[in-house]
């Protein structure tokens, strides 16, 4: 499958975007990323480039790496690749933090209480329902196993819940980050959400 993304201008009428889209359409080979509007079409053309030297980047121990989004997924993954540097890896998510309750799970357990729960409060006992009841569960769980996997492998890490769209929140953190280690040494944004 070729897919490429056009980016449409939101301000123009639904018309010329459509004609953008059909436009593109009869493009063969479209490039990947493609803009068009009134003025024309603007495409971002990627090349290959290698690094200047031979090294492999490394952090100096102790680094303060501040990731948002970073307990679980792919970014979880990434740090455990980074935690041998032995970094400082300050971990900000919208889950709540993982409590000691959290290193074991049990799914048909934690479904079977989440229908008991369902059922005393009057809601509906559907697959949905019982999902939403178990899935914060499931999070603090997974997070709860990649912090102990960060440690095992070398980081120091702590986990810190905190919305990055709460400007009030990230603010609190960072002072507080900067008032224990002196400054951040790098930035991971991997926060965002499905929908």
């Amino acid at each position: 499958a070729w897919v490429p993304a056009l980016d449409v201008a939101a301000e123009e009428a639904i018309a010329p975007r459509v004609r953008h889209a059909d436009a593109e359409l009869q493009v063969d080979r479209s490039l990947l990323e493609v803009g068009r509007n009134a003025k024309g079409r603007i495409v971002v053309r990627t090349i290959e480039a290698g690094t200047t030297d031979t090294k492999i980047p490394t952090l100096a121990p102790h680094s303060v790496i501040l990731v948002t989004g970073g307990a679980r997924g792919i970014t979880a993954e990434i740090l455990k690749a980074l935690a041998p540097q032995k970094p400082i890896l300050i971990l900000l998510g919208r889950t709540a933090a993982p409590t000691e309750v959290d290193n074991s799970f049990d799914e048909p357990a934690l479904r079977d209480r989440a229908k008991a729960e369902l059922i005393a409060k009057g809601d509906r006992v559907t697959p949905v329902n019982i999902e939403k009841w178990v899935a914060p569960h499931k999070a603090r769980h997974e997070i709860a196993r990649n912090l102990q996997s960060l440690r095992a492998a070398g980081a120091a890490v702590e986990y810190r819940t905190c919305d990055v769209a709460d400007a009030d929140s990230l603010s609190h953190i960072l002072a507080d980050v900067r008032a224990r280690f002196g400054h951040v040494h790098g930035v991971l944004h991997a926060a965002g959400l499905e929908e």
